[in-house]
């Protein structure tokens, strides 16, 4: 009698375990396909433009181009980094996506807020590796799966300050948030998004924390210094896309 009750105590963990080897053979599937096709597969324009940046002669000339560019310049030194080393070849210059969408895949699973259950997290993370646009960042060597790695340890570390704040949290957070300004503009968005949450939640008490605040200062020193280049992009003479007037902005509002 003792052997059935054995195996039964036994097949739940044999499932689980089973479940783990299945979704680890998917994801080293997916993997797989991706390097194949970011070996493969040639540049489209704006990595040629990443790989420009990242492969210029020297400092002076890197940081020459990344001013010349409309975006923030944490990916390319990022990218210049890793191309000195392993080379601008088409996978090299797609690896460190396929490494940054991975590791924010990983990251609800390894780092999970208590409010967060281990089923939630696993969707979280399945979302990340499965979704097309997911699919796709590891396919790019443009700054957007760094951002997307950001993005989620910001989220996570606000999850953790829901439940209570301190200044290590506090500085991350802002670490964090000043990273993924440094890596696409765009972030401003999220990271008054994520403020107006902490402000909700906290009021007036997350002045005692003023001292995280001082590692947004990278941020904006960088973006003081960017502005006169951005401000050129915003003439209707340069910019390739279509610009926009405060009139139009309350149009859209109004609409």
């Amino acid at each position: 009698m003792l052997a059935p009750a054995t195996t039964i105590k036994q097949s739940p963990i044999v499932s689980m375990r089973l479940r783990e080897a299945a979704v680890a053979l998917i994801v080293v599937y997916i993997v797989c396909l991706r390097l194949q096709v970011a070996a493969d597969a040639p540049l489209w324009l704006d990595e040629t433009w990443s790989a420009m940046i990242a492969t210029q002669p020297g400092w002076a000339a890197f940081w020459h181009e990344a001013w010349l560019d409309c975006n923030p310049p944490l990916y390319y030194i990022l990218l210049r980094g890793w191309v000195n080393i392993a080379g601008d070849s088409n996978l090299m210059l797609r690896l460190p996506s396929i490494a940054f969408v991975l590791a924010a895949a990983a990251l609800p699973l390894i780092w999970r807020p208590q409010a967060l259950s281990s089923r939630a997290a696993l969707v979280w993370a399945g979302l990340i590796m499965l979704w097309p646009p997911g699919l796709e960042l590891m396919l790019d060597a443009r700054g957007y799966s760094l951002m997307l790695l950001l993005s989620t340890a910001s989220t996570l570390v606000l999850c953790k300050m829901m439940q209570g704040v301190g200044i290590k949290l506090s500085a991350a957070w802002v670490a964090l948030g000043t990273a993924m300004f440094l890596t696409h503009y765009f972030a401003a968005a999220l990271v008054l998004a994520q403020t107006l949450v902490l402000v909700r939640r906290y009021g007036l008490g997350l002045l005692k924390l003023w001292p995280a605040a001082l590692l947004a200062l990278p941020g904006l020193a960088w973006f003081a210094y960017h502005l006169p280049r951005l401000e050129v992009y915003a003439r209707p003479d340069v910019a390739w896309q279509q610009t926009t007037s405060f009139e139009k902005a309350l149009d859209h509002a109004q609409y």
